[in-house]
C-alpha cells in the first residue's frame, strides 16, 4: 500500500482483526492426571500443534478429552483450553459432552494417553 502524506501508511489506521480460532480436539490428553508423562505429552502436542496453527494465521483453541485425576496443572498451558472427562458411558452416548465437544472441533488428535510406545 502506498504511503500517505507525511510517510505514514494508511494501513496503520485500520484495526487488525484477531486471527480466526481453530478448534483443536486432543483426545486422551489431560492436565488432570497423576501421570505427569501424560501431561508432558499433552503440553508438547499442544505446543507443536499451536505452532502449525499459528503459522497459517489462525488462533488455536484446545479441547482436551481424557480421564480426570486428582492433580490439575492446566495453568501450565499457554493456550486457551477446556477439559471433558471421558467415561465409558460417554463413549456410547451420542449426546454426551464428549461427542458434543468432538463435533465442535475442526480437527482431533488422539494419543491414547501415551500408554504405548506405538503411539509415540
Amino acid at each position: 500500500m502506498a504511503a500517505a502524506a507525511g510517510g505514514v501508511s494508511m494501513a496503520q489506521d485500520r484495526p487488525t482483526a484477531a486471527p480466526a480460532p481453530l478448534h483443536v480436539g486432543l483426545l486422551w490428553h489431560t492436565f488432570k492426571s497423576e501421570n505427569l508423562g501424560v501431561g508432558a505429552l499433552t503440553l508438547a502436542n499442544m505446543n507443536l500443534i499451536a505452532a502449525a496453527v499459528e503459522a497459517v494465521g489462525r488462533q488455536p483453541v484446545f479441547h482436551l478429552m481424557g480421564s480426570r485425576g486428582q492433580v490439575d496443572y492446566s495453568a501450565e498451558a499457554a493456550y486457551p483450553n477446556d477439559f471433558v472427562n471421558v467415561g465409558y458411558k460417554a463413549l456410547a452416548n451420542p449426546t454426551s459432552d464428549l461427542h458434543r465437544t468432538m463435533a465442535r472441533c475442526d480437527i482431533v488428535f488422539d494419543i491414547g494417553s501415551g500408554d504405548s510406545f506405538s503411539d509415540i
